[in-house]
C-alpha cells in the first residue's frame, strides 16, 4: 500500500478548493430542498389518504408509521439471555414516501 500523503493549503489549486466548497454547499442546499419536497408530499399524501402517485416521471408510494422491532445484541452478549422477548424493544417509524425516479 502506497505512503499516503497530505496537502497543505498552499499545494492545492484555489480553483479546485473553491468549487469544492461550492459544490458542497449545493450539495446541502439540494438535500433541504429534497427534505422539504419530500415532507410536503408527505403531509400532502396523508391528508388526501393517498398511498400511490404514478406517472411516466416517478412513482411514489406512501409508507405509514409504524413500529419496528429491534433486537439490542450487546444485552444479549452481556446477559446471555434465555428467553429472546426480554431483549426486544418496539419503536416507533415515522411515516415516509418513496420516491422512484423512471
Amino acid at each position: 500500500m502506497a505512503d499516503s500523503m497530505i496537502i497543505t493549503g498552499h499545494d492545492l489549486n484555489p480553483a479546485c478548493a473553491y468549487e469544492l466548497r461550492d459544490l458542497f454547499a449545493l450539495e446541502q442546499k439540494i438535500k433541504e430542498r429534497k427534505e422539504f419536497a419530500i415532507n410536503a408530499l408527505l403531509k400532502a399524501m396523508e391528508e388526501h389518504r393517498v398511498t400511490k402517485i404514478e406517472n411516466d416521471l416517478l412513482t411514489v408510494t406512501y409508507i405509514p408509521e409504524t413500529d419496528r422491532e429491534f433486537f439490542d445484541t450487546k444485552a444479549m452478549r452481556a446477559d446471555l439471555p434465555e428467553v429472546y422477548d426480554d431483549y426486544v424493544s418496539m419503536r416507533p417509524v415515522k411515516a415516509s414516501v418513496r420516491v422512484r425516479i423512471k
